[in-house]
This record gives structure tokens, sequence and C-alpha cells, in this order.
């Protein structure tokens, strides 16, 4: 019995260092996975916090090139603008001038042409009396001869 006690000892003994061991060999193996993945969530944190970095400071410099830009565009369509208008105006007072000389050509066309048909209708008036005229003078004449 006693025998068989230290047999049962040795087998107990056996088991918790072989149960140890075992547990070792485990906790290892898990320490290594957990290391790994440890290293893969900080290798993904490193490259998304990068990536984060990466577009903020992308949407940073886009933002400050667009402010610079649309400031650009006011600037150079204000200068723009001005010299339309003043073409515009340049433009306006030529066409006005222009306009206001053909009217008054036309005009002085209207007033020639008016005088001259005053002066034919005069003409005819006159021819009409001078014929008038002559036709009774020449009755008359016409009349004492007789």
């Amino acid at each position: 019995m006693v025998k068989h006690q230290q047999t049962q000892r040795r087998k107990k003994r056996r088991f918790l260092v072989g149960a140890l061991i075992l547990f070792i060999i485990l906790g290892s193996g898990i320490n290594v996975v957990f290391a790994d993945e440890g290293v893969k969530g900080m290798l993904a944190g490193w490259f998304d916090q990068k990536k984060t970095d990466a577009i903020s400071e992308i949407e940073e410099a886009l933002a400050d090139e667009q402010m610079k830009q649309t400031k650009r565009l006011k600037e150079e369509l204000k200068i723009e603008l001005q010299g339309t208008s003043e073409q515009l105006q340049e433009f306006t007072a030529e066409e006005k001038e222009q306009r206001v000389k053909a009217l008054q050509d036309y005009a002085d066309e209207l007033l020639i042409t008016l005088e001259e048909s005053e002066k034919e209708e005069v003409q005819a008036m006159l021819e009409s009396i001078f014929l008038e005229a002559k036709k009774e003078m020449e009755q008359v004449s016409k009349g004492q001869g007789k």
C-alpha cells in the first residue's frame, strides 16, 4: 500500500509536471499570437493615423489653394470688368457721335431737298406766270395788229 501510494504520488507529480509543461507551451504560443495581433493592430492604427493626417493635410492645402485662386479670379474679374466698362463707354460715345452726325447729315439733305423743291416750285410758278404773260402779250400784239 505504501508502494501504491508512492506510485499514485508519482503519477500525480508526472501529471502536474506534464500539465505545467503543457500550460507553459500553450501560454508561450498564445503570447506569440497576442504579440503578432498586437503588432498588426499597432501597424493598422499607425497607418490609419497617417492616412487621416494625410487626408487632413491634403484637404487643408486644397482649401488654401481654393481661397488663393478665388481671390485671384475676383481680382482679375474686377480688372476685366473695369476694362470692359471703359470700352463700353468709349463705344457708346463713338456710336452716339456717329448716329448724331448721320442724323444731322440726313436733316441737312432734307433741308437741301426741300429748298430745291421749293426752288423748283417757285421756278415752275414763275415759268407758268412767264408763259401766261407771254401768251397775253401775244394776244395783245395780235389784237393790235388787226
